[in-house]
């Protein structure tokens, strides 16, 4: 804990948010100028006295499903030819969010994707005395293609989750069609992806739907697609990748009707078992959540062989007590979308379960003060998710802290 305040430090200068990193500069070349392949972030030779060190906070590279996908760019013929990182960002970013693109639009974050830090001249070195210490998955990128929530959801499930009636039924999400109709966050939404370029006005890249939807909160909602149907050929987007996948033998394993969660949404159910999903109405909360999910989780397995687990959310205590302000006051950063456990109706629906799988990291640091050399009040499994100041995600943070404990090599 001592070590939580370096986490905090290093914010982005207001100058250059949403904007080219002034700050970068390599080998001669500003932002605006790089050679192509790989450059290193850090230095300290930038003319304009701007500096981007390992200790500040940096653009997000995309983490999106089809921009990522688009980013390889797999073929058949060609296999990945891994060439496409700088141009996605520059022609789409995070997501259009079902808008034409901004007056204003520049590539933004576009030359962040290929910067690297470079720990053998010193970048990171906590992050560097963690991975010389300890046994850790360094070889490990992410889940999946995909948002922050579809790999959390990856981490718990081994799976995707996709669109019900709640109840463990396939349907359809909202496609062009009203949602929390006769609520202020009423409003005409798409859920359903489509990457290809929107032609009007014209753009080479700009998707027709992709984002994180807006409104609600009161207002009225609009855009986001963030589910596909990938059994689907016809859908937009899923015929290349299903012909790549079929090319190498991979089966996407993909059931029909089902449209399945790419990025993020929040998940069905608050912290005490509330059926968040039932209350998009609201005011104070999101039409972009997930309906309560069937779909089996690590939480079920550990039951079914009495391990005992537990999540460990920052902040969780707080967003418990009153789940709205999470979206909206920004020292409230717990977040709802990686636990997991949130999306799942066999472990939220059992008061039991729930209260001892999803707890605060304060219960953590109470367990381990109470451990002594015979004993410690520890779950056998635990997951640790950090705050979002502190969890290491690019742009609202500088290190990495997500960790998975476990006490037991096997289950």
């Amino acid at each position: 804990m001592s070590y939580y305040k370096f986490l905090t430090t290093g914010a982005v200068p207001s100058t250059i948010v949403g904007k080219p990193d002034t700050r970068i500069y390599y080998n001669g070349n500003n932002v605006n100028n790089l050679p192509p392949g790989p450059y290193q972030l850090t230095n300290n030779n930038n003319p304009n006295g701007l500096f981007l060190t390992a200790n500040d906070y940096a653009e997000s590279p995309v983490h999106r499903f089809y921009q990522m996908w688009q980013q390889l760019d797999c073929t058949a013929a060609a296999g990945c030819l891994n060439d496409l990182f700088p141009w996605v960002e520059a022609t789409v970013g995070a997501g259009s969010n079902g808008l034409p693109p901004p007056a204003d639009f520049t590539y933004k974050e576009g030359a962040t994707a290929m910067g690297f830090y470079n720990v053998q001249q010193g970048d990171l070195p906590y992050f560097k005395t963690l991975a010389d210490t300890y046994s850790m998955s360094d070889n490990f990128h992410q889940a999946v293609e995909g948002g922050t929530g579809a790999n959390h959801i990856m981490l718990g499930t081994g799976d995707a989750i996709w669109f019900s009636d709640g109840n463990g039924n396939p349907l359809q999400p909202p496609h062009n069609m009203p949602v929390a109709v006769g609520s202020p966050n009423a409003g005409i939404v798409d859920e359903v992806e489509n990457p290809n370029p929107l032609q009007t006005p014209p753009t080479n890249n700009w998707y027709i739907q992709d984002g994180y939807g807006g409104g609600s909160f009161g207002e009225p909602s609009y855009g986001e697609g963030s589910y596909s149907a990938c059994a689907d050929t016809s859908q937009p987007g899923v015929a290349a990748i299903v012909s790549y996948l079929t090319s190498v033998n991979v089966k996407p394993n993909c059931d029909p009707g089902h449209y399945y969660l790419l990025n993020n949404y929040n998940p069905g159910y608050f912290g005490d078992g509330t059926n968040a999903y039932a209350d998009i109405g609201n005011p104070r909360n999101t039409v972009f959540t997930i309906p309560p999910s069937s779909v089996p989780n690590i939480g079920d397995a550990l039951l079914k062989k009495n391990v005992t687990f537990a999540y460990f959310g920052a902040q969780f205590n707080a967003y418990l007590a009153n789940p709205y302000n999470n979206y909206v006051t920004p020292d409230n950063q717990y977040c709802n979308i990686c636990n997991f456990f949130q999306y799942s109706t066999s472990i939220m629906t059992n008061p039991a379960v729930r209260q001892t799988a999803l707890q605060d990291t304060t219960d953590l640091y109470n367990d381990l003060m109470s451990c002594t050399a015979k004993s410690c009040n520890l779950p056998a499994v635990s997951f640790v998710k950090p705050s979002g100041y502190l969890d290491g995600h690019p742009a609202s943070s500088n290190r990495i802290f997500l960790r998975a404990l476990s006490r037991r090599s096997s289950i």
